[in-house]
């Protein structure tokens, strides 16, 4: 679990290097992590067609769920800010 905590992590450090850090209202949170876990789901969708999924797409997977994850500790990381 250790080096699945620590991949988050290290989106998080990204996605504010990116982004800078954000303070979105409930909705737009939402918008946010909602489009993360489509893309997800696209993911899981084209990894579930294949028989024996290529390692590309179960790492596409696994990148999307970081994404998705990341997001949801921003947004708590967002409520937190502001008390």
């Amino acid at each position: 679990m250790v080096d699945v905590l620590m991949e988050i992590a290290a989106e998080r450090r990204r996605q504010d290097a990116k982004w800078g850090t954000q303070n979105h209202g409930a909705f737009e949170w939402a918008t946010i992590l909602g489009e993360e876990f489509g893309e997800a789901c696209e993911a899981a969708l084209n990894s579930s067609r294949a028989l024996e999924p290529p390692e590309e797409l179960k790492n596409a997977l696994i990148t999307k769920l970081t994404h998705v994850a990341a997001v949801a500790v921003a947004w708590i990381e967002a409520i937190r800010r502001r008390g």
